[in-house]
């Protein structure tokens, strides 16, 4: 009987305990699950929010949450809200639910996609994402960071091996530990200037990481941190860096180049380069002995090299020292500055070969090395002439150029096969014709010889004058690089081949400069390599190659001195002479849906006939625009119309008219802008331009910022005529006009000639 009643005792306590347990794990009161579409919400009465706590048997391989269930904002993911879910392949995540919990996504190794977008909403806010968020997931290739994630929390993405490129936004200020470690396919990642340190294990085993940027934010590279990252050739680090972690590149095994920027050297631990052989190491000029004591017994495999503080081409360094004052007027609104910092330069887009049915070839390789890839804008596609099949012994290669209309000066931009020497044209000899078809119509002129930069750019420019002009042009190779034949044929390769309408020339000028500069810095850079030269010169070096890269691009635009300039736009149907102290602008469409003006008639240049242009003179002088002899067609893309007489103006496939007036709203900024009546036909003065667009143009209405033109003003700029000729004018002293045709039939006395008071004797 005791026994009885002792187990009914026990039995009771434990009928307690269980209903205070289940007291203690149900839901607060205040708070409720919700189920939608195979997702599991948590949702907060009091709070108005829901979070994802778990999923059930009804979750599709394919889930989107919704930034609202039931009315409740999704505020984030709980830890281990989908750990091991074998059934999830991509998910989109709303803006507001980005703090994501540990183990969030754990072991998910059939999730391929992460769809995470920013909004309006979640700029308020900062998110973060928790330990082993997405640990596991060896079948992710896709995931967007949005810049409103501020931390990136331990192993986040570690096994991740199917992760190819990861760009993390600036908004990040701390990447955990082991985040990227075994994201064995990663071969770019970028981490932006907010991060200020590289936690330990970081990246550990990525071995397709051939390279990587440590920005100079960066205090601190912690232990492990690029362990096993067996595809890395060279590093540099940056004179931030004051602590580096033991083990830190261990068993990067073809890690050649390591440089350190700073003249102090970081604290040092043990064995950062472990298992790497052949290793050069270098450091700044005087700070040898202080490396050598830093690195202590890592020096056993490594050689240190102090880089030498003599500076190399410094006559490369003089060569561009761009004036950007001459680009930006000092009363520039923010019109005329973006259009400035709107860089346009030579691309495919712009060129006079669109189709490949405009090249030729008398060697085409019939297996590969099409003429497409020319103009295709793609480097890693080339073309070739052939290699395959028996050629004439000795017979010349040659490329064969269609331009579809005639030009006496056109600049080419030639690019090398990518990674491949070998083929690469350095001699051309240059014929042109009107008549391809007819025998002896080609025109010697004369050997033009190809530079390159081998070492990064890999492309050049190369200005031709096409004498009297020319529509066919003829390219023979007599030179490559290394002069290889088969058969007795030299062949040869490009990667890239477009021709353009002649440019400015003192762009030309420019464009010598900047293959100079360039060939200085692959120079520099070689000899660096070999320890002979310092990091400054290559980063002055450097810093002069983009000023001038910027500035040639920034030239496209033609920002000017409001006080110190005069506009006019100008038609007519036969050739114009510029003058000295004027130049002509035709305006073309750029690459980013705006319009650029392109200034390539200056003073001695003659506009074709039948071109459209926007005159430019000192305000307050006076030219004539004199009738020239015949010369080059009206350039294509131009923007431009115009009329002979006065007319209503039309122009064919448009339905869009602009003409140069003001900003009526702000009166200050003139520039071509809708005519009267919401862009219909406007009656147009006879001899000037117009600006036609389809309305589907991704233009501009104001693309061209010009200066300042009181409404109703004369221009500076005279009618065109055969010749300037002045009549003769004469007034007495009082003011009477006096009939005469010239000074010799006025008798004697003094008069008022032209302006001028004149005694005649």
């Amino acid at each position: 009987m005791n026994k009885i009643k002792s187990f009914k005792s026990h039995a009771l306590v434990r009928h307690c305990l269980l209903v205070m347990v289940g007291m203690l794990c149900a839901l607060p009161s205040w708070a409720r699950e919700v189920v939608e579409n195979g997702v599991k919400y948590e949702v907060n009465e009091q709070e108005r929010k829901a979070v994802v706590v778990d999923f059930d048997d009804g979750l599709s391989s394919t889930t989107e949450i919704q930034e609202y269930v039931s009315g409740y904002l999704v505020s984030g993911i709980e830890s281990y809200a989908f750990r091991n879910c074998y059934r999830l392949e991509s998910i989109t995540i709303p803006a507001s639910a980005f703090n994501i919990g540990d183990h969030a996504f754990f072991y998910c190794y059939r999730l391929k996609s992460i769809k995470m977008t920013d909004s309006n909403y979640s700029q308020d806010y900062h998110y973060s994402i928790g330990d082993n968020a997405f640990d596991g997931c060896s079948s992710l290739s896709s995931i967007n960071i949005p810049s409103s994630v501020t931390s990136i929390g331990n192993y986040v993405f570690e096994r991740c091996s199917s992760l190819t490129s990861m760009n993390i936004p600036s908004s990040v200020t701390s990447i955990g530990r082991s985040a990227f470690s075994y994201c064995s396919s990663l071969t770019s990642i970028s981490i932006p200037s907010s991060v200020t340190r590289i936690e330990g294990y970081a990246f550990r085993g990525c071995i397709s990481l051939p390279s990587i940027n440590i920005p100079s934010s960066v205090t601190s590279i912690d232990e492990f941190a690029f362990d096993g990252c067996s595809s890395l050739t060279s590093i540099n680090i940056p004179s931030s860096v004051t602590s580096i972690g033991g083990d830190a590149f261990q068993d990067c095994s073809n890690l050649k180049t390591v440089r350190f920027k700073g003249k102090m050297p970081p604290l040092i631990g043990y064995d950062i380069f472990d298992g790497i052989s052949d290793l050069k190491v270098y450091v700044p000029h005087g700070a040898l002995e202080a490396y050598k004591n830093a690195l202590g017994d890592n020096v056993n495999n490594v050689g240190i090299i102090e880089e030498n503080q003599s500076t190399l081409y410094p006559q490369a360094l003089e060569l561009f020292t761009p004036d950007y004052t001459s680009l930006v007027p000092s009363n520039a609104n923010a019109k005329q500055v973006a259009a400035v910092q709107n860089k346009a330069d030579y691309t495919a887009n712009d060129g006079l070969i669109v189709d490949a049915s405009q090249l030729s070839s008398n060697a085409v390789e019939p297996t590969e090395g099409s003429l497409a890839a020319l103009i295709d804008n793609d480097r890693s596609t080339f073309f070739h002439t052939t290699w395959t099949e028996t050629n004439t012994t000795g017979a010349w290669h040659y490329l064969q150029m269609d331009l579809r209309a005639s030009y006496k000066q056109i600049v080419l931009k030639y690019t090398k096969r990518q990674e491949y020497n070998s083929g690469t044209p350095v001699k051309l000899h240059v014929y042109a014709t009107n008549t391809p078809d007819a025998a002896g119509g080609w025109e010697d002129l004369g050997t033009q010889t190809c530079t390159y930069d081998y070492e990064s750019a890999q492309t050049g420019i190369l200005p031709l004058s096409l004498g009297n002009g020319y529509r066919h042009v003829r390219l023979i190779v007599k030179e490559t690089a290394d002069n290889q034949k088969v058969n007795g044929n030299l062949f040869f390769y490009w990667s890239e081949l477009h021709a353009y309408h002649r440019p400015c020339k003192a762009d030309v000028l420019d464009e010598a400069k900047r293959s100079a500069l360039t060939t200085a810095m692959a120079q520099a850079k070689k000899e660096m390599d070999a320890g002979q030269e310092t990091s400054k010169t290559t980063d002055a070096l450097q810093d002069a190659l983009t000023d001038a890269e910027n500035f040639i691009s920034l030239k496209k635009w033609k920002a000017v001195d409001f006080a110190k300039s005069f506009y006019l736009t100008a038609y007519s149907d036969k050739p114009m002479a510029v003058p000295t102290g004027m130049q002509a602008a035709i305006v073309l469409a750029d690459n980013n849906g705006g319009i650029r003006t392109d200034y390539c008639y200056n003073a001695g240049d003659v506009i074709p006939a039948h071109t459209g242009v926007l005159l430019k003179s000192g305000k307050g002088n006076a030219f004539h625009l004199p009738i020239a002899a015949t010369a080059e067609d009206a350039p294509e893309g131009n923007l431009l119309h115009g009329t002979l007489t006065d007319e209503i103006t039309y122009a064919e496939g448009c339905d869009r008219y602009y003409k140069l007036s003001y900003d009526f709203e702000t009166r200050s900024v003139i520039g071509f802008y809708w005519a009267e009546d919401n862009a219909a036909p406007f009656l147009n003065k006879a001899g000037k331009a117009f600006l036609a667009l389809p309305s589907d143009a991704k233009v501009a209405i104001c693309g061209v910022s010009l200066n300042e033109l009181a409404e109703g003003a004369t221009t500076a700029i005279r009618p065109i005529t055969d010749a300037p000729t002045a009549p003769f004018r004469a007034y007495t002293l009082d003011g009477r006009r006096v009939n005469a045709a010239s000074q010799g039939e006025l008798k004697k006395g003094f008069y008022i000639i032209n302006g001028r008071k004149v005694m005649v004797k």
